[in-house]
């Protein structure tokens, strides 16, 4: 059982569709002590700021998805508002706030300008699975965390733990000072990264569709209409990338000579 004041729900579904009415009613604005809903939105954010007293909750739209609204929160004592899912809130899900979390931001925020590109740069701007045409989105067909992990292992130097933030995605961005490390990776990512277009509910529930490159080695049925059209989308990206290749290693080796 979930309980949000008055409220109670039995499921965590429930849950989050009362929560995200009250936030899309809200739309984009700054919640504190004085708003109506201000004690509603400390109790959803409670359970992960257990005894911090709370300032203000922003809720915010970026320049990713215009439909989409995210929350961060405000703690007495801090300078800097920090992300939090309204969606774990909602159905208590406890994400540590971690240093990783934010390294993992600001390397996203990065390789912002790599994926707008790619999804206007597109033929066709529409999801590879539903072909739905409704809030498109830029998916890794190679998981991003995969992608992170590999880079790190291989990076010899000094990694950023201090970050600014940024109003175009709303997260954590990388300092002038740690320009480096943030140009091997784009670098990194440009040679490595294969995209796909997906809606937001494919986006959501990809591991369920079998969407990802996980599961693409496990696509034997070749009658599969469906799964033939996201490995031909997967083979011509590949060989996209490939083409990049020759010209993302001499300037790699120019920045790190």
């Amino acid at each position: 059982m979930i309980t949000f004041g008055n409220e109670k729900f039995k499921t965590k579904k429930a849950s989050e569709n009362f929560i995200r009415n009250i936030i899309y009613e809200l739309d984009e604005c700054k919640i504190t002590s004085e708003h109506t809903h201000f004690n509603l939105f400390c109790e959803l954010v409670s359970f992960k700021f257990v005894d911090c007293e709370i300032i203000a909750i922003e809720l915010f739209k970026t320049a990713l998805s215009r439909k989409t609204l995210h929350m961060r929160v405000l703690l007495k004592g801090n300078d800097e508002y920090i992300l939090t899912s309204w969606r774990d809130c909602s159905r208590r899900k406890h994400t540590p706030i971690s240093k990783d979390l934010n390294l993992s931001n600001a390397m996203r925020h990065s390789i912002y300008p790599d994926c707008i590109k790619y999804k206007y740069e597109s033929t066709l701007i529409e999801c590879v699975y539903c072909k739905s045409k409704d809030d498109i989105q830029v998916d890794h067909l190679i998981p991003f965390f995969r992608l992170k992990k590999d880079f790190l292992n291989t990076y010899d130097g000094i990694i950023p733990e201090v970050f600014d933030w940024s109003k175009i995605t709303g997260t954590c961005s990388f300092k002038i000072q740690d320009k480096k490390f943030m140009n091997l990776w784009v670098l990194y990512h440009t040679e490595k990264a294969v995209f796909q277009l997906l809606c937001s509910s494919c986006n959501g529930s990809k591991g369920k569709k079998d969407l990802h490159l996980q599961q693409v080695s496990n696509y034997d049925n070749k009658d599969d209409v469906k799964n033939k059209k996201i490995i031909k989308h997967l083979q011509e990206r590949i060989i996209k990338t490939e083409l990049k290749l020759d010209s993302m290693k001499k300037l790699l080796l120019e920045i790190t000579t």
